[in-house]
This record gives C-alpha cells, sequence and structure tokens, in this order.
C-alpha cells in the first residue's frame, strides 16, 4: 500500500471530520452574518424612512394656488385695507411658488406695490408682518388661507409701508 493510501486510511475519517465541523462552523458564521446584515439592512430601512418623515415635515406638501375666485377675494379683502403700500411677497420652495404667485397677483390687482422672489427662514405655514398694522393684512390673508397657517412676525413694530409675506412649508394633512 503506498504511503498516501496508509495515511488516509489511518487519519481520513480524522480528516473528513475536521471538513466537516469547519464546514459547520462556517455555516454557523455565515448564518450569524447574514443575520447581521438583515438587523443592519432593517436598521437602516428604519432610520431612511425616519430621515425621510422629516424631511417631508421640514419640506411640506405642495401648496395648490389661489383660483380666480380667491385671488379675487383677496384683492377686495386687501383693497378693503386702511392702507396702502409695498409688499415683498416670498416662497421658500418650489412647493409654495405658485401659491405665493396668486397670492403676489391679488396684491397687483389691488394696486399694491409688488416685490415677488424666493426667501428663506419661513418655517410651517405663511407668515406675513413688520408693523403694527399688519394684523389688518393678516386679516386680509385669512379671507383665502385658514387663520390657523397664519404667522405674525413683527407686529409691534412701528408701521413703516412696507409688509411682507412669506410661504414657508406646508404643513402635512392630518
Amino acid at each position: 500500500m503506498a504511503n498516501w493510501q496508509a495515511f488516509f486510511s489511518n487519519y481520513g475519517s480524522i480528516i473528513a471530520g475536521f471538513f466537516a465541523a469547519a464546514g459547520v462552523v462556517i455555516g454557523i458564521i455565515s448564518s450569524v452574518a447574514s443575520s447581521q446584515l438583515a438587523d443592519k439592512s432593517k436598521a437602516d430601512l428604519t432610520r431612511a424612512v425616519q430621515v425621510i418623515e422629516r424631511l417631508e415635515a421640514v419640506i411640506g406638501d405642495q401648496w395648490d394656488a389661489l383660483d380666480t375666485d380667491q385671488v379675487e377675494t383677496l384683492r377686495k379683502a386687501i383693497l378693503a385695507m386702511p392702507f396702502k403700500g409695498t409688499v415683498q411677497v416670498m416662497y421658500l420652495n418650489s412647493l409654495g411658488k405658485s401659491f405665493a404667485q396668486s397670492i403676489a397677483t391679488a396684491f397687483r390687482a389691488a394696486q399694491w406695490e409688488v416685490k415677488y422672489s424666493t426667501g428663506g427662514g419661513f418655517e410651517s405655514g405663511v407668515e406675513y408682518g413688520r408693523g403694527s398694522t399688519s394684523p389688518e393684512l393678516m386679516k386680509a390673508l385669512s379671507s383665502v388661507i385658514d387663520p390657523s397657517l397664519l404667522v405674525g412676525r413683527g407686529t409691534d413694530e412701528q408701521p413703516s409701508g412696507f409688509f411682507f409675506v412669506g410661504v414657508g412649508s406646508k404643513p402635512p394633512k392630518k
């Protein structure tokens, strides 16, 4: 019998057992790694969902532009105010651009000087303000915008004839 045959006849079962045990260990390691990877993937997916939900809250939903009747209602409410001035109508992001544009249209139709642009720092809702007469502006805006979405800024300051309307993020529907 050749040396290698003698070797395998004596130690073959031990070698086979070793490889079988190594296969089991590799299987266990693979199973644990797969389980950990699945748990990590699930955790990553959960984290991604949380980030998206926070971004949706910050960015908000799409604002709908005022329709023709609403623009006319707002125009009449603006005309009813006991003063006229300049208004800067701004929007935070593209989701509020057409809504802000329709607000600017109502001010222009009411013969106000209107400046229209993007703006930053607006929170959720529609901000308005500057000056102690700005509550009149809020009253006009609330003719077409849910008053709970209106946020006054600088309403205790001296009136200057310059006002702003800032369209922030639209709160998600509950």
